[in-house]
């Protein structure tokens, strides 16, 4: 009987087409594939998580902004959740009476995360933004200790930095990457009454490094290096550093008096000055749907240096995520999707926001947003393309996975991925979600996606098909064939649990 029971579920999962990637991961989150986790006061509805990270030990963190209790709109810490492996809160990270949940505050008013990463000796460090006295916004960094405790070796033994700007301007910390010891910090800096990209270095301890000033770079103060294109907002949303210390940014200028917002690049050298290398002038701006708005949201940088910037793109009544490829001196790269562009149409929406993206091992990446005609009805978009640009097939339906129902609106705004090749986002559910702030999230949301490889390949089927028969029945070759069945579940895991079928096989 059991053997019967047992061939019909290899018959199910054995079914080529269960082994595609995109699928909501049962392993995390009680079954779900997510899980979400209320970090404000109770009855608030301004949480989320901007920014994603995973420990060594598979030990998923974010980052992102709490409503604080009994405050109104725009009143938040910055908060850090960390989750065990298999999606419940950790309950040795946190604050007294919140296991898993950290918040901390640095200005006189608000705080907010955007991005984190874990240094090579476990510690966490996160960058954002707060606002401080007479309202004025300060890039901030704050690093944690292993157990989610303020690292006082860091800022001056308070855990934090505030960073305090020439004329008393706005800063904007958006991004941030560890490179030969210094951190490197990606965003903006006011100047001329503009938002202007911006790169900031500090020491290992928080000090901002006044060693980064440039020649001929255009310098702030010592330390901080900004590049102003046209007299209307531009922000830096993420940065990448390349091996020889050339910095990376990607964002966009906003839209003003009629004229689009569109995607910008900037690429400096290590020591701050723009890298006339790179597209002849430092600089390549992004139009990657005519006549639209666009924004870049992510930069990548393949093994080759070649440079993915995604985005998002939107028209009166559609709208697009995309990504763009270029070569390392800024050109379109034009053997990737469409003249150097892959995007993907969603007719009908009134809005489209991130298209935030991730290079997995073997060179594919993935591109995630949200999608909403009324943000009430905001879903999550998740996408595969192939090295050439295209939609991977193998990846959820014709390379495409959707994700609504979590809540009143979903929106995903960052991916990372864990060591196993699986998809982890972050972002929020709640109301009237708005586009890269915690505006209106009820919950912090995180999702595990599973990431198998394209195919089982039809000699593995065939032959697990062949020898689990034999682990019930105590075959003579049972060694072999328990090992190569422990080989083959382990390796999908996702769909077929080896301890549950051999609990089938004894009963």
């Amino acid at each position: 009987m059991w053997l019967i029971l047992f061939a019909l579920l290899l018959a199910v999962c054995f079914d080529a087409g269960a082994y595609k990637a995109g699928h909501l991961d049962p392993s995390f989150g009680s079954g779900r594939g997510y899980v979400t986790t209320r970090t404000g006061a109770v009855g608030n509805i301004f949480n989320g998580a901007l920014g994603i990270t995973v420990q060594s030990d598979g030990k998923i963190v974010v980052v992102g902004a709490a409503q604080r209790t009994g405050g109104g709109y725009g009143d938040w810490d910055m908060v850090f959740v960390r989750y065990l492996a298999g999606g419940s809160v950790d309950p040795d990270f946190g604050d007294a009476g919140t296991p898993g949940i950290k918040k901390v505050q640095v200005g006189t008013g608000w705080t907010i995360g955007h991005e984190l990463i874990i240094q090579s000796d476990g510690k966490i460090l996160a960058v954002g933004v707060c606002q401080d006295t007479n309202e004025e916004y300060k890039i901030c960094l704050v690093r944690l200790n292993t157990n989610g405790d303020l690292d006082t070796d860091f800022g001056g033994g308070t855990g934090y930095v505030k960073q305090a700007l020439a004329g008393n301007g706005d800063g904007f910390g958006a991004s941030l990457a560890i490179y030969d010891n210094k951190i490197i910090v990606g965003g903006a800096v006011t100047t001329d009454g503009y938002y202007r990209f911006a790169v900031l270095r500090f020491t290992s301890t928080g000090i901002l490094d006044t060693t980064f000033n440039p020649a001929h770079g255009t310098v702030l103060q010592p330390g901080v290096v900004y590049t102003p294109v046209v007299d209307r907002d531009a922000i830096a949303t993420d940065l990448v550093i390349q091996s020889d210390g050339r910095i990376i940014l990607a964002g966009g200028v906003s839209g003003s008096g009629g004229l689009k917002a569109y995607g910008l690049v900037i690429r400096y050298t290590a020591n701050g000055e723009l890298d006339t290398s790179f597209n002849d002038t430092g600089l390549k701006t992004l139009n990657p749907v005519s006549d639209s708005n666009a924004y870049s949201y992510s930069v990548l940088l393949q093994s080759d240096e070649k440079i993915i910037v995604t985005g998002a793109a939107g028209l009166t009544a559609s709208s697009y995520l995309f990504a763009m490829r270029l070569k390392a001196n800024g050109q379109e790269d034009s053997t990737f999707g469409t003249r150097g562009v892959a995007k993907k149409l969603f007719d009908g929406s009134a809005y489209e926001y991130d298209g935030v993206g991730l290079l997995q091992a073997d060179g594919k990446l993935v591109l995630g947003g949200y999608i909403a005609s009324g943000m009430a009805t905001a879903y999550i978009v998740l996408m595969r393309f192939t090295l050439d640009g295209q939609l991977d097939p193998s990846f959820g339906t014709d390379g495409l996975v959707t994700t609504s129902g979590i809540g009143f609106g979903s929106v995903l705004l960052a991916l990372e991925k864990q060591a196993d090749g699986k998809i982890v986002a972050c972002g929020g559910n709640g109301q009237n979600v708005a586009v890269r702030t915690p505006a209106v999230q009820a919950d912090v949301l995180v999702l595990r996606y599973l990431n198998l490889p394209s195919a089982i390949s039809s000699a593995e089927i065939a032959q697990a098909k062949t020898l689990a028969p034999l682990i019930c029945l105590g075959d003579s070759n049972v060694d072999s064939a328990v090992n190569f069945y422990n080989t083959f579940t382990q390796k999908y895991d996702d769909f077929l649990t080896t301890s549950s079928v051999g609990l089938a096989c004894r009963s």
